[in-house]
Parts: C-alpha cells; sequence; structure tokens
C-alpha cells in the first residue's frame, strides 16, 4: 500500500495493532493468502514471510521485526501465480516451503523447499510434490509435513527432502491441533476432511 508492504504486528493478543517498518517490495511482489499460511513464526522473536509474484523472497526477522534479513530461495518465477504459498519452521533452524504456480499446477518439481539453517539457505526438495501446493502442517512431535493442493495431498517424512503422494482431492488449508491426534483440511465447495493419526 503506498508503495510499501502493509505489515501490522499485535503484543496484546490481537487488541491492538501497530505498523511494523519492512523491506522495501519488488516491482510485482505478491503475498499469496490460497491457505493463510504464509506467515511461520517460531518462538516469540522469529518470523518468515514467504512471497511470490515479480519477486520470490522470504522475509526474516529474528527479532520481532525490528530488522530484516532477506532470503532469495531457487523457486522459479515461471508466472505471475508462482511463489511461496506457505511455510512452516519445526524449530529456529529448520522449515519447509512450498508453493509453485497456481496457473501451473502440475509443475511439482518447483512446489518445495526446505532449509536447516533457519533459511540462510534454502534447497528444493529431493522427490518433489507432484504439483503446486499450498496447504502445509507438521505433524505435531515429528519431521512429518503434509501438503495440499489443487492436485492432491504429499506427506514428507523427513523434513520436506522427499515427498510422496496421499491422494488426489483438491485441498487449500491445513492444521493439526497442538496437542493430540487429530488434524483438518479444507477444499473446493466447502469441503471439510478430518485426519486420525
Amino acid at each position: 500500500m503506498g508503495g510499501k508492504i502493509l505489515l501490522l504486528q499485535s503484543r496484546d493478543g490481537g487488541r491492538s495493532w501497530q505498523p511494523l517498518e519492512a523491506p522495501a517490495p519488488e516491482e510485482g511482489e505478491a503475498f499469496f493468502a490460497a491457505s493463510n499460511a504464509s506467515i511461520a513464526m517460531c518462538g516469540t522473536q522469529q518470523a518468515w514471510i514467504g512471497t511470490g509474484g515479480g519477486a520470490i523472497r522470504v522475509l526474516h526477522t529474528p527479532d520481532a521485526g525490528r530488522s530484516w534479513q532477506l532470503q532469495y530461495p531457487p523457486m522459479l518465477r515461471i508466472s505471475e501465480a508462482a511463489g511461496i504459498y506457505a511455510l512452516h519452521f519445526a524449530s529456529a533452524k529448520k522449515g519447509v516451503a512450498v508453493g509453485g504456480a497456481y496457473d501451473k499446477p502440475e509443475l511439482g518439481r518447483l512446489a518445495a523447499l526446505y532449509t536447516t539453517n533457519g533459511g540462510r539457505r534454502w534447497r528444493l526438495s529431493e522427490e518433489p510434490p507432484r504439483g503446486y501446493r499450498c496447504g502445509l502442517a507438521l505433524l505435531p512431535g515429528t519431521a512429518t509435513y503434509i501438503s495440499v493442493g489443487t492436485t492432491g495431498t504429499d506427506l514428507s517424512r523427513d523434513g520436506g527432502k522427499r515427498w510422496q503422494p496421499l491422494n488426489t482431492e483438491n485441498l487449500n488449508s491445513i492444521r493439526f491441533a497442538p496437542a493430540g491426534r487429530r488434524g483438518w483440511a479444507v477444499g473446493a465447495k466447502g469441503a471439510i476432511f478430518l485426519l486420525e493419526y
């Protein structure tokens, strides 16, 4: 907005919000909201924000928004709808990002990334999901991720390095309960799926 990234922070549980100074956006850069998962946090200080469109970047703050580091993952800009759609960090070092191109959903080789050093270096998954993915969740207490998208669901048991197919359901978002063994995914036409593990 006004040539700047609008980024707000609350320190009182959402009762009030204040703007943060964010890095300058690049031409055509976008923040995708398909799964409400393009911002990942670890603890109270660190956060990562994935972008796409005109530039595919990860904005990382180690200090609750006081300063920012720019990360450039190896995901190719193959269309205006390409980029990072969801991120999750299991720890301050280990994270996974998924995305690809919404308008080219069959291109899976560029749809997933992982890092083991907080995003200083991102790597493409060695065995990627089968296509564009917009939702991501970590099974609590494990290194197992599930990613969802318009062409199906994939699972990684090794922190995002290798993915294997689970189903072909058109899903948009997925979350697991912090405790317990249940998760929920939502998809096309108002579908809600319950996962038990």
